[in-house]
């Protein structure tokens, strides 16, 4: 086919196009109606059903009308299609899924990663946005303008452009996990208090009394929910049992060597994070400490696999993939205009091999 040929061809069709849109005009056709059928269509516009066909189909990506097998072809958008969505996570860096990029929170991003891939699914697309904290200027409205929304991790660093895009309505701003302020966005997380009194719950329902608490000095309401389990229970919270300032994730072993020190009596550690948790039980193991004969152990995060670790950590679960599944269920039931609000994930359990039912021997005293 020449080119002038082709010309011509297309030019009939876009013709019948504008001629089918006049007609769906002037029928008073609206969404949901059921348009004629395409041999009928092409003896009204004398043409062929061929031509009628092509034209429809391109109405058809265009959103103009959709069809439906077996029952024929109908006006407006296609209301069982999902839009495919444009997302992108604000990050200071690419590669802030690797360990060597990334020390303290790399395993997180990895957890927030497979959330995406596996929620998202072929609905749509998910990129990496590294901008440097703090900058807010005309370059970076632009550079995200182009998704339907934006997620953060946190506030810490990105609090002023978080207020910023919200504030502008477009992209839609969604931050997955803790904040500092209560942005006008829709903020998606789980109560860190909530989360770990349920596992220090779990270790005191399998029978474990002196229970130690190693983490972070920055995990304040994490703290305050190993305290307010023991609370409930009834048990005496003991000072000695509580290690803090262990800030790394490479400080597991530090925190243990601590708490051995002490020489104080224990049957339990909860530990604030999986990672610090798998070098408390190898430092354990070291002394000849046994989990969970000698002692019961619990971590927190559930961001990594632990299958290949022995024994299989028991952990709290933060729901990361839940938190995905739930923004974009927001955008797509809102059309990508996200109320600002907070939802609020509960966390789980994940059954592991480092604490059994009737406790344990103990260490100390």
């Amino acid at each position: 086919m020449d080119q002038a040929t082709e010309l011509l061809r297309v030019g009939k069709r876009d013709n019948i196009k504008s001629s089918i849109l006049r007609w769906i005009g002037e029928q008073n056709l609206r969404a949901g109606d059921r348009i004629i059928s395409q041999p009928e269509m092409a003896k009204i516009f004398e043409v062929s059903p061929v031509t009628i066909h092509h034209a429809m189909q391109e109405l058809v990506g265009e959103g103009v009308i959709y069809r439906r097998k077996g029952k024929g072809t109908f006006v407006g958008s296609d209301p069982d299609s999902e839009k495919r969505l444009n997302l992108a996570m604000v990050l200071p860096g690419l590669y802030f899924d690797q360990e060597e990029n990334n020390p303290e929170c790399w395993h997180l991003i990895q957890s927030l990663f497979d959330g995406f891939m596996h929620s998202l699914a072929g609905k749509g697309a998910f990129s990496i946005e590294p901008l440097a904290p703090h900058k807010i200027d005309t370059e970076t409205f632009d550079r995200l303008s182009i998704y339907d929304a934006v997620f953060f991790t946190g506030d810490s660093e990105y609090g002023e452009l978080i207020d910023a895009l919200a504030a502008r309505g477009k992209p839609g701003v969604v931050v997955l996990g803790e904040t500092r302020a209560p942005h006008l966005c829709l903020r998606i997380n789980t109560d860190v208090r909530e989360a770990v009194r349920l596992g220090m719950s779990h270790l005191i329902a399998a029978g474990y009394r002196r229970i130690a608490y190693l983490g972070s000095s920055r995990g304040r309401d994490k703290h305050e929910g190993y305290r307010l389990a023991l609370a409930e229970t009834g048990l005496q919270p003991d000072e000695n049992l509580v290690v803090l300032g262990i800030d790394s994730q490479r400080d597991g072993a530090r925190g243990a060597e601590e708490l051995l020190r002490r020489q104080v009596e224990f049957d339990a550690i909860f530990v604030d994070t999986d990672l610090k948790a798998i070098d408390v039980i190898s430092c354990l193991r070291k002394h000849g400490v046994s989990i969970p004969g000698d002692v019961g152990l619990m971590g927190h995060d559930g961001f990594i696999s632990t299958e290949c670790y022995s024994p299989k950590l028991t952990t709290v679960r933060v729901p990361h993939r839940e938190f995905v599944q739930v923004a974009l269920e927001k955008l797509q039931a809102s059309g990508g205009v996200l109320a600002p609000e907070t939802v609020v994930v509960p966390a789980t359990i994940v059954p592991g091999e480092t604490c059994r039912l009737g406790g344990a021997k103990g260490l100390g005293d």
